[in-house]
């Protein structure tokens, strides 16, 4: 195999593994919005609520870096403001690390003299994302 070949096949697994990966993360994207609508709740797809540098403080795992918070389900649950969102981290160092990917659940009152906000609740990672959203949301109730 010539190095042109090589680097043509190389480029072209490349580009397949990114549109899969982007499939991928748009269908479950798509899946997390229609849930936040079932539950009459907001979704944002990003961190726009900047939840990332709130929540890193009072993150159980010690030890993660690279903390992400997308696909982000909110809105007011009774005097609190009520979050649901995945977090991709990493945790380890240089060789033995890896990237993990769970969902979580977060309170704040609405009113922040009336004290701070919950612990962070991870949901269960061996359970696809859809259910752990579900199963974090019928602990709350």
């Amino acid at each position: 195999m010539t190095p042109h070949l090589f680097l043509t096949a190389l480029v072209a697994a490349t580009l397949v593994v990114l549109i899969v990966n982007g499939v991928r993360s748009g269908r479950r994207r798509d899946a997390v919005r229609q849930l936040a609508g079932e539950w009459r709740m907001n979704f944002a797809a990003l961190d726009t609520l900047q939840l990332s540098g709130r929540i890193a403080g009072r993150f159980p795992v010690p030890g993660v870096s690279a903390l992400r918070v997308h696909n982000l389900i909110y809105g007011m649950d009774g005097e609190n403001y009520r979050y649901y969102f995945t977090i991709d981290y990493t945790i380890g160092v240089t060789e033995s690390s890896r990237r993990v990917s769970v969902v979580a659940t977060y309170v704040e009152p609405r009113d922040r003299r009336r004290g701070g906000a919950t612990a962070l609740t991870l949901g269960d990672d061996q359970l696809p994302p859809l259910d752990q959203y579900r199963a974090l949301a019928a602990e709350r109730r």
